[in-house]
């Protein structure tokens, strides 16, 4: 899946792609899957913490102002957000610092 949305929006706009279908992006998940488990085994421990990490940003962050999976993610205050972190990039993310390298 995360192979087909990077495919769909690729071009920086949302393309039509065809159904998604298994036997296409099966080959990329199994790459990422071993991937990930050699990550893992690396240090199963910290790898873990890692995850439990970013699942609890995640989760923090989107029901910051919902109460209800169904609805939109993005409104309010987080909208706000997001619309200011917008207008100072470029969108050429090669040249502009991620969110670990913000001051």
């Amino acid at each position: 899946m995360i192979w087909a949305a990077i495919s769909e929006w690729s071009s920086g706009t949302c393309n039509t792609i065809k159904k998604v279908s298994e036997e296409e992006y099966d080959k990329y998940y199994k790459a990422y899957l071993i991937d990930l488990t050699k990550w893992d085994g690396m240090n199963p421990a910290v790898s873990l913490n890692i995850c439990h990490r970013m699942y609890a940003k995640a989760w923090i962050r989107m029901r910051e102002e919902s109460s209800d999976d169904s609805t939109v993610h993005i409104f309010g205050r987080i909208e706000a957000q997001l619309r200011q972190e917008m207008e100072a990039r470029t969108g050429d993310t090669e040249s502009e610092p991620e969110d670990s390298e913000n001051p």
